[in-house]
């Protein structure tokens, strides 16, 4: 990885988790906590299949072997 991309990543993660507080902090003025924790979590794991989804091939295990290395006895 070029250092010019590893310090515009280092950026993107800095100003991501540096706005998150603010954005507790507003968000909880109006929003119960309860409430709140559970749409963070809902909206990061959406983003999350949304990029999965643009970025692999496959992401659902279509063979045999794909369900052995996702089942606990595989994990060993």
């Amino acid at each position: 990885m070029s250092r010019s991309r590893t310090v515009g990543l280092f950026l993107l993660v800095t100003f991501v988790f540096g706005t998150g507080f603010p954005a507790v902090k507003a968000g909880l003025s109006f929003i119960p906590p309860l409430f709140f924790a559970a749409a963070r979590s809902y909206l990061s794991a959406v983003l999350l299949l949304v990029y999965v989804g643009v970025t692999m091939e496959y992401w659902r295990p279509r063979s045999r072997q794909d369900w052995i290395a996702y089942s606990p006895e595989g994990c060993s």
